[in-house]
């Protein structure tokens, strides 16, 4: 449980600097400082990659363990004393950076969107730029349809 333990703290604390990272977009999408916007967009890329590649750390983990389809409360609840507090602390604080991660990101997506607008731009393409997985863009009657 210790191999565990010490994957989730580095995870935690992963996530912990993606909400940071979440705070400060937020901060230059409201300064318009479009390099440094830039900047901050490609290193949540590369934070997104390095989440990637960590949730791939963890399923490997958690199957080499005999823990595959639990979930860290399931785990948590299984252990006891020390184990379980120090698991219990970790879903707590990794519950918390994701939760605000989906805050400040819908936050700023708004703010983007509503820039764009004021832009003239159409704002429905933020976040899903193709439409294909979205509501579809453009009016009524005037798109292509294709049956796959």
């Amino acid at each position: 449980m210790e191999e565990i333990i010490r994957f989730l703290t580095e995870y935690t604390e992963m996530l912990e600097k993606m909400e940071q990272k979440q705070v400060e977009k937020l901060g230059l999408l409201m300064t318009k400082e479009l390099d440094k916007i830039e900047e901050s967009i490609m290193m949540q890329q590369a934070m997104d990659k390095q989440l990637q590649n960590m949730e791939q750390r963890r399923q490997e983990l958690f199957g080499r363990m005999g823990l595959t389809g639990k979930t860290l409360q399931e785990v948590a609840e299984s252990c006891g004393g020390e184990e379980r507090k120090q698991l219990t602390d970790l879903y707590r604080r990794l519950d918390g950076a994701i939760g605000n991660i989906r805050f400040y990101n819908e936050k700023a997506e708004s703010l983007a969107k509503s820039e764009l607008e004021k832009m003239g731009l159409d704002a429905r393409l933020v976040g899903n730029p193709t439409g294909i997985y979205g509501k579809t863009v453009g009016p009524k009657g005037q798109r292509f349809e294709k049956k796959v």
